[in-house]
């Protein structure tokens, strides 16, 4: 009895809190896992425009470089990636995709409570990653 109550707490906090995706590097070109890094290193999702004049950030520009380099398959990968940042970036990509059925990896990320940085003009706030595959789907990208 010990044993089965043990086990089912364990199973449920590892649901609850041990959030992991698979992801599989193997399946990600080495010029895509260079961006990714750069993406990584900043740890922030940007938007076009940032800070009170609206300037362009690098990080956009690894968003783009991303877009035009990653794969369709890649991005769907690195919708696994361990970064949140990442996974947020390669959705925002495959919207951009009409043959991507996104519904899939929104329910496979519904419960994605990773908390990132999100910023757009001089606004910084705390995002869920999650809510932002669900309600970027729906928004004007």
């Amino acid at each position: 009895m010990k044993l089965s109550l043990t086990l089912a707490i364990l199973i449920i906090t590892t649901k609850c809190f041990g959030q992991t995706y698979q992801f599989d590097v193997a399946k990600v070109s080495e010029q895509t896992k260079e961006i990714v890094y750069k993406i990584e290193k900043e740890n922030m999702l940007m938007h076009i425009a940032v800070g009170q004049v609206g300037t362009r950030p690098q990080q956009y520009d690894n968003f783009v470089d991303l877009q035009k380099i990653a794969t369709k398959d890649e991005l769907q990968e690195l919708t696994n990636h361990p970064n949140g940042v990442v996974r947020c970036y390669s959705f925002w990509a495959l919207t951009k995709d009409t043959s991507v059925s996104l519904l899939p990896i929104i329910l496979k990320h519904i419960t994605d409570d990773e908390i990132i940085s999100e910023m757009s003009y001089c606004v910084i706030r705390k995002e869920i990653v999650g809510d932002f595959f669900y309600s970027f789907r729906y928004s004007a990208n």
